[in-house]
């Protein structure tokens, strides 16, 4: 049971970190500078600023699933609908608070994620 609790691969503390810091090389080299130091400080900037929050909303994210997801298990059985099923729930209990356009998106890419997350573990691992 532990395995399938611990399955997501957003819960690898590491992959979050290195997922928000790719993120935010990304933005600083497109911010860019006139010199070398400057470009340099861009790119600093923005791994310090995107890894922590991209981090901690994956982890968030991965938890309400697998909260969402065990529960569909209790109550279903094992199945693949429950991977999209349980990723969108996550979605929208993450922006339960914004408008229902931003709701929706939230719940439709992390059903999305969750899905192809789920489909390559059961696939490949």
């Amino acid at each position: 049971m532990l395995q399938v609790i611990l399955s997501p691969l957003f819960l690898s503390p590491s992959f979050r970190a290195l997922l928000g810091g790719s993120f935010g090389f990304a933005s600083g080299v497109r911010k860019g500078g006139p010199s070398a130091r400057l470009r340099l400080n861009a790119i600093l900037n923005g791994c310090g600023t995107y890894a922590p929050a991209m981090g901690s909303q994956l982890g968030t994210l991965s938890l309400f699933y697998c909260c969402f997801n065990n529960l569909l298990i209790l109550v279903r059985g094992d199945s693949e609908v429950h991977a999209p099923v349980a990723g969108g729930l996550a979605g929208c209990l993450y922006k339960v608070q914004a408008s229902w356009r931003v709701l929706g998106a939230y719940g439709a890419a992390s059903a999305v994620a969750f899905s192809a997350i789920d489909q390559y573990m059961r696939r490949y691992l």
